[in-house]
């Protein structure tokens, strides 16, 4: 090993617990990580339906997927994931669901609205709600003609 390279065993991994430092090993993280997931390997899993005009787009924070249906890898998949779109677009509704890229992996909560031109359907990470600030009240939006001229070039 390089002189200058920690071993591993003697680094450490905290986590804030009520204000204190709890020790924790990567493989408990991953243990928890996966106990959080519905799923046990990579899904979409629906939950629900909500009105399109509910969908707030400040809470497009991340960037979102593209999905498409594939008969070779899941048979039937295209027919389903068209009917789906089709009731979505025809009742004016984007789901709300569970994506889970990798098995390893955190899932998320996402927002599904189908796509009207082309077969798949988009997916958006929705924030949590501590990703989620307000503007304060005294912020009343001045700033400085540099900065504006800047902005106005971009």
């Amino acid at each position: 090993p390089n002189e200058n390279e920690v071993p591993s065993e003697r680094i450490h991994h905290y986590v804030e617990f009520c204000g204190k430092r709890v020790p924790v090993r990567p493989a408990d993280v991953a243990i928890l990580k996966k106990m959080c997931n519905s799923h046990d390997k990579a899904s979409l899993i629906l939950f629900g339906f909500r009105p399109t005009n509910s969908f707030c787009l400040e809470h497009i924070i991340k960037k979102s997927y593209r999905a498409f249906a594939n008969d070779r890898i899941v048979a039937g998949s295209e027919r389903a994931l068209f009917n789906l779109k089709e009731a979505m677009i025809r009742k004016e509704v984007y789901a709300v669901g569970e994506l889970l890229l990798r098995h390893s992996s955190s899932s998320n909560m996402v927002a599904i609205f189908p796509e009207k031109e082309l077969a798949g359907i988009v997916i958006t990470p929705l924030p949590f709600k501590d990703d989620m600030r307000r503007v304060p009240k005294e912020d009343i939006g001045y700033t400085k003609r540099p900065v504006v001229d800047a902005g106005k070039k971009l």
